[in-house]
């Protein structure tokens, strides 16, 4: 018989088993981090809200002809309805007393008008300025000269030299180089200030007072009820046609001949008279 072997196997050495720490993460900590879009959703939702109750001083930009503008009639009084009702929301306000007082202490030499319930200031109009004003108004009261009816309503229109305009509840205090209205609504000689809004007016460019005719003045003019307006061009001899479209002017032609343009299509304007 074999003896069995007393001879006991070798004992392996055996590492412990450690369970690996796991780490507690804080749970605040955990939350933010899963929340955070949540919150800065909620803080983008609430800038929105904010910058909708929000009303810009000025909210009409002089709309050009290749405007994007919307597909459809309904889509398109509805911009012009919210456009129009953020106008006059932006404009409920009287002028400030101190711009009031500050245009009018301005000097002789400056032409002080208040737009949006801003003073803007320009100097007084170059001679070659005046010669296209005085020329061109000229030609159209010689062909459209306000005249009474006898028995019947007047005919023609009454056209003005920088009139003192008041529009709107600030009111905006404007003068424009030339206004015509037409007989049927033209304000009498008398009246000092003028509230009724032209049916066109027309502005003669000049270095010191383009950007504000062109991004100020004519938006403005729009916003009121104008229907035409022209901007005079004495350095370029041309003329810019504008017509109002949906609460905004769209310009419709560029003069630099003799032509006739709306809304005096009846007359050809004379246009080497007005550099000459």
């Amino acid at each position: 018989m074999h003896e069995a072997s007393s001879t006991a196997p070798a004992s392996v050495k055996r590492t412990p088993i450690i369970p690996r720490a796991t780490a507690k993460l804080p749970l605040k900590r955990s939350t933010s981090r899963q929340q955070a879009p949540s919150d800065s959703s909620e803080t983008l939702a609430t800038m929105r809200r904010a910058s909708e109750r929000t009303v810009p001083e000025v909210v009409m930009p002089l709309p050009m002809p290749h405007a994007k503008r919307p597909h459809n009639r309904t889509a398109a009084r509805r911009v012009s309805c919210y456009a129009r009702a953020r106008v006059t929301a932006a404009r409920a306000l009287a002028n400030d007393p101190v711009i009031e007082a500050a245009r009018a202490a301005a000097s002789e030499g400056l032409r002080a008008e208040i737009a949006n319930g801003a003073l803007v200031m320009a100097p007084a109009p170059r001679r070659s300025h005046q010669h296209a004003q005085l020329r061109l108004v000229a030609q159209l009261d010689r062909a459209l000269r306000f005249r009474r009816g006898e028995g019947g309503p007047p005919t023609g229109w009454r056209f003005l030299l920088a009139p003192e305009l008041h529009l709107g509840v600030g009111p905006d205090k404007l003068n424009p180089d030339i206004a015509g209205w037409r007989a049927s609504r033209a304000p009498t000689l008398e009246e000092d200030p003028i509230t009724t809004a032209p049916d066109w007016v027309c502005e003669v460019l000049s270095p010191s007072t383009e950007a504000t005719d062109r991004a100020i003045k004519l938006p403005l003019f729009a916003s009121y009820g104008v229907d035409h307006a022209w901007l005079v061009d004495p350095d370029t001899r041309v003329i810019e046609v504008y017509e109002s479209v949906r609460g905004g002017f769209v310009r419709r032609a560029r003069i630099d001949v003799d032509d006739a343009a709306p809304p005096f299509d009846a007359i050809t304007i004379a246009l080497d008279a007005l550099w000459e």
